[in-house]
């Protein structure tokens, strides 16, 4: 029986330590990306509060702008920020 079990353990191990390297890209890239939230959030909410009755290519146009001014300002932003991508998740 403790056999098994130490089969079972060593499966469990390796299968974890696969995931390490995934988990560890995963928080870096989270590390990175929270320094972009306060830009991000400013061009969404901009969207959300004053781009709703434009059409697509001017509400384009909105979000290229604002991120411009936001990295201006000394706030970073994600590249091609746009209000879909940042709120949205893909189905």
């Amino acid at each position: 029986m403790c056999k098994v079990k130490l089969e079972r353990a060593k499966k469990l191990i390796s299968g974890l330590s696969d995931e390490q390297v995934r988990w560890t890209k995963d928080v870096k890239k989270m590390l990175e990306d929270s320094a972009l939230i306060p830009g991000n959030c400013a061009v969404s909410a901009g969207m959300i509060a004053y781009a709703g009755p434009f059409t697509a290519e001017y509400r384009t146009r909105m979000e290229k702008m604002w991120a411009n001014r936001i990295e201006e300002i000394g706030l970073q932003c994600s590249k091609n920020i746009s209000m879909r991508d940042f709120l949205g998740v893909p189905v």
